[in-house]
């Protein structure tokens, strides 16, 4: 009996190193499974970016300005805009020249050239870098991403003044989000809720 008994005690201390040996394997697995999943994305991220800054830098950069034009849409006929080309360009067009009348605007951010961009990871990317206006060096551009042209007023509103929000700050090496930005951001959204326009439907 005394036999029986070690035998049955022996064979559960074995299942159970097995099965802490298991949920520790499982547990590492896991983990390594997820941290090869936020390389990965991570990856993807920084992929897009790279991809969206190159469509700025060598596509939005290369549009011709007319004189005296803050605002510039890349080809605005085109189905990616699906119809709101010309209501984000008025949009941004109404931010900067509410900020610049109330000289909060840097001129050096002016014109702005927006386009569209096939994103996964980012709904627009706002990048700038200091020039004069309206010269070869400015570096000012937005560019949303396709799939955001279904979304509604409220929603493209929202990131319209976030992106410009982005163009305003006057340190552009400052944390991305911090309080300049925030500042930036609320009072773009107050300038759009103050000055309805008509919406594309």
């Amino acid at each position: 009996m005394d036999e029986y008994r070690t035998v049955l005690i022996n064979i559960l201390l074995i299942c159970l190193l097995l099965g802490a040996l298991g949920y520790s394997l499982k547990k590492n697995l896991t983990f390594s499974l997820r941290s090869q999943g936020f390389k990965k994305i991570r990856k993807e991220r920084e992929d897009e970016f790279i991809a969206v800054e190159d469509f700025a830098l060598n596509t939005l950069m290369n549009m011709d300005i007319p004189k005296d034009t803050e605002v510039i849409a890349y080809q605005p006929n085109n189905f990616f805009w699906n119809g709101r080309a010309e209501y984000i360009v008025r949009r941004v067009e109404q931010i900067m020249s509410t900020a610049h009348f109330c000289l909060i605007c840097n001129v050096s951010c002016l014109p702005v050239r927006v386009g569209t961009y096939p994103m996964k990871w980012y709904g627009g990317i706002a990048m700038r870098e200091d020039g004069e206006k309206h010269s070869k060096e400015d570096r000012s551009s937005i560019v949303f991403a396709i799939n955001v042209m279904g979304d509604t007023r409220q929603e493209i509103d929202d990131l319209v003044s976030h992106e410009c929000a982005h163009l305003l700050v006057c340190d552009i090496k400052s944390d991305v989000h911090g309080e300049e930005f925030k500042f930036y951001y609320a009072a773009c959204k107050d300038i759009l809720l103050n000055s309805p326009i008509d919406f594309p439907k």
